[in-house]
């Protein structure tokens, strides 16, 4: 992931990423960016599987100087560093505890199955405040 701070204030005055940056960006190895600026050519970069976090989508190009890179970044009060490990989906992006990263796969596994868990009892014909409460305390 590229994770990419905007200073230009207020961000987003133009878009450093879009169609020609995300291939190229892809073609590196990047799985997407993470910005603050914003982005654009979205129905051109969506079939590339090129993921886009950003705080907005602007039509213009950028004046685009690059400051630095494999520097720490602060986008949105979470302050990234190279080699952080990263999760983002369609609800937005979080940090990952490096130590952590390794444990990821098991507990979303379980968390899932909680849940199943759950709904299937709201589900269930014989549905109860005890039942529910069965379910959630069990692990």
């Amino acid at each position: 992931m590229v994770v990419m701070a905007d200073l230009d204030r207020p961000a987003g005055a133009g878009a450093y990423f879009g169609e020609v940056q995300a291939t190229i960006h892809k073609r590196l190895g990047c799985a997407g960016v993470v910005t603050d600026g914003h982005v654009r050519d979205l129905d051109e970069v969506h079939p590339m599987g090129f993921h886009y976090f950003a705080g907005g989508v602007c039509v213009s190009h950028a004046y685009v100087h690059l400051v630095d890179f494999g520097t720490p970044v602060t986008i949105g009060g979470l302050t990234v560093n190279s080699g952080d490990v990263i999760h983002g989906d369609k609800h937005g992006v979080m940090m990952v505890p490096a130590e952590a990263a390794c444990e990821i796969t098991s507990a979303a596994a379980k968390i899932a199955e909680r849940e199943r868990r759950i709904m299937d009892t709201c589900a269930a014909a014989e549905f109860s405040l005890e039942e529910l409460r069965r379910a959630y305390e069990s692990e």
